[in-house]
């Protein structure tokens, strides 16, 4: 795994980081590895309030996120290829259940340049404590 900066190194060994988190980011990075060969670049795991904000246009109604609760990470996408992409969010999403109580969310995104929050294509992982869990079938599924 690899950093862009001195910053996400410290953070990713800090010990603030969600332990489900970086779970299933070193699950992420070994999918990818042994997929594609290529490596995480991880470009963002924690935001002060004021940091966070400032990405939603700094109006004051985003001091609150997952990156600010050291529950998420993102990382570069544009060296995975497309297809592998869309492998990659299908098999996380599919694994890990972000929050059963809200089940559109999804613990991996692909998030692009446009969209609001974001400053360049990558892939966003989060984490809710006490919800996101490895899926398990239902009773009477074949897993």
């Amino acid at each position: 795994m690899l950093f862009a900066s001195q910053r996400q190194k410290e953070e990713m060994g800090s010990g603030n980081l969600h332990l489900l988190a970086i779970a299933i980011l070193r699950e992420i990075e070994m999918w990818v590895y042994e997929r594609t060969g290529e490596t995480l670049l991880v470009t963002s795991i924690h935001r002060t309030p004021a940091e966070n904000d400032a990405l939603y246009g700094g109006r004051g109604d985003h001091l609150v996120g997952p990156h600010v609760l050291w529950r998420a990470v993102d990382f570069r996408s544009r060296e995975i290829p497309a297809l592998d992409v869309a492998r990659l969010l299908d098999y996380t999403n599919t694994r890990w259940v972000y929050d059963l109580k809200q089940p559109k969310l999804d613990c991996l995104i692909h998030e692009v340049a446009r969209d609001l929050g974001s400053t360049g294509e990558h892939l966003h992982l989060s984490v809710r404590p006490g919800a996101t869990m490895l899926r398990t079938p239902s009773l009477g599924e074949e897993a």
